[in-house]
């Protein structure tokens, strides 16, 4: 009998694998700081009006946005290994970008009404986050406490049960978006107002180029799909986790910017040089790490490379025709740490 249980037992043991899955406790807090970068620059811009060239547009221009998150969590309640309420305070949000159009270079950044905020977020049975100002400021901006989540973002890269190395599973886009803060960047990091209808100063222009919070309109409607693999255990910083590989993509044709904004829209918070109707393609690799004791996502490293390009006709009053074509292509980088906090 001994000879047939001890096989079966290692047998089940085999199957079961790893669990891929975060095990929240209450009085329990971790420190999250995410970091990430995105510059582009444009490599070829023509324009042609009644097909002669036109010159001294578009050419010579780049870009680079950079956005720092860091908040500490406490779960002060948790059910079955799921949080059901949560303390986060937000110790940074930076959210900043230089624009540069040959020799000319423009900074600009956009605030958040959440810093130095500490949110109470609760659920209830339905799942639904009712999000409550516990310390600090409460904001005035109408989207600042909707979007949360009581989980760790990096949870939606999860399986959510046992894997054996060498496994693999699917990414949709919600997990994506949620991986990069694009589904709460809207809290974060809203839109400013907007002084008047016609552009005016002040809080309306100031970080025009940040409109639709840090991950901007590219990152924020691509149409994401992604592969997840676990590759198996090694170290990182000092601790022993389960290593999960990201291939990530996207591809498709950016929707139709208002009118207002057609001379310049923005990708990850970055104006462009022209946005009509571009193409654009994505692709990112990375590594999730999943602390084996601690049971949660320990970092993410991420980078990649995205490229836009315009291809527009447009009739104007007068009859005559303008053509649009323009290629941008730059990098990101994508930086996440979570760790005890003291």
């Amino acid at each position: 009998m001994m000879l047939r249980t001890i096989p079966f037992a290692a047998a089940l043991l085999a199957v079961g694998g790893t669990r891929l899955s975060t095990h929240y406790t209450a009085e329990h807090s971790v420190k999250v700081t995410v970091e990430s970068k995105f510059s582009m620059e444009t490599t070829k811009f023509d324009m042609t009006r009644d097909g002669e060239p036109v010159e001294g547009f578009g050419g010579g221009s780049s870009s680079e946005t950079t956005r720092k998150v860091v908040h500490v969590d406490k779960w002060t309640a948790a059910e079955d290994g799921k949080p059901t309420k949560v303390e986060r305070t937000f110790e940074a949000l930076e959210n900043k970008s230089v624009m540069r159009f040959g020799e000319d270079e423009r900074e600009s950044s956009v605030d958040s009404p959440l810093a130095g905020v500490t949110l109470e977020l609760s659920a209830d049975k339905e799942g639904r986050v009712e999000a409550k100002v516990k310390e600090g400021k409460e904001p005035s901006h109408s989207e600042a406490l909707e979007h949360h989540r009581l989980e760790l973002a990096l949870d939606a890269l999860l399986p959510g049960e046992a894997k054996e190395a060498g496994a693999k599973w699917e990414l949709d886009k919600d997990a994506v978006r949620r991986m990069l803060l694009a589904d709460v960047t809207p809290s974060l990091f809203p839109p400013p107002e907007q002084a008047d209808d016609g552009g005016g100063q002040g809080g309306g222009r100031r970080g025009r180029g940040m409109r639709g919070g840090g991950s901007g309109r590219l990152f924020d409607t691509a149409e994401w799909t992604g592969k997840a693999t676990y590759t198996g255990d090694e170290e990182h910083d000092g601790v022993q986790c389960a290593v999960i590989e990201l291939a990530i993509e996207a591809e498709g044709e950016m929707p139709e910017p208002p009118p207002r904004a057609r001379r310049g829209g923005d990708a990850f918070g970055i104006e462009s040089a022209a946005t009509f109707a571009p193409k654009y393609e994505i692709k990112l690799e990375g590594k999730l790490y999943f602390s084996l004791a601690d049971k949660r996502p320990a970092g993410l490293t991420l980078e990649g490379t995205a490229k836009i390009e315009t291809n527009d006709d447009r009739e104007g009053r007068d009859g005559g025709t303008m053509h649009i074509s323009s290629t941008q292509e730059g990098k990101f980088e994508q930086k996440v740490t979570i760790a005890k906090a003291e």
